[in-house]
């Protein structure tokens, strides 16, 4: 697929998306804040964003920290057993956790703009 291909083919279908998900959703001042990402293939012709290395700035790793903190709640004693719980315990994470989350990020980040040695921390993650 070419650069060109992708703009005029496939580009107005995810930016007819974005827009749909931020009236649904309603976001307010968060008109400029979105990035579409994908797999950085020079061919679309946009520039590659450097994703963040610390994990106190991944929302990625506030779910993980959520399902870990539920499964050593639980008590397991087979690898089978393991794996139930783990699925379980996920299943349960809700958006809401999530959202919470991610609303908390621009507040995250500048705390690391601050001083990016110490490690963030807060009553979520």
């Amino acid at each position: 697929m070419t650069g060109k291909t992708y703009y005029i083919e496939i580009l107005p279908y995810y930016i007819t998306a974005i827009q749909n998900l931020r009236l649904r959703f309603d976001i307010k001042g968060w008109e400029h804040h979105f990035v579409l990402q994908e797999d950085n293939d020079r061919s679309h012709g946009y520039t590659r964003f450097n994703r963040p290395i610390s994990p106190d700035v991944n929302p990625q790793e506030a779910v993980w920290n959520i399902l870990k903190e539920k499964v050593k709640a639980r008590i397991w004693t087979t690898l089978i057993e393991y794996k139930q719980v783990i699925e379980e315990e996920y299943s349960l994470i809700t958006l809401d956790q999530i959202r919470k989350r991610i609303l908390e990020m621009p507040e995250r980040m500048q705390k690391l703009v601050n001083n990016p040695e110490a490690p963030i921390r807060s009553e979520l993650w």
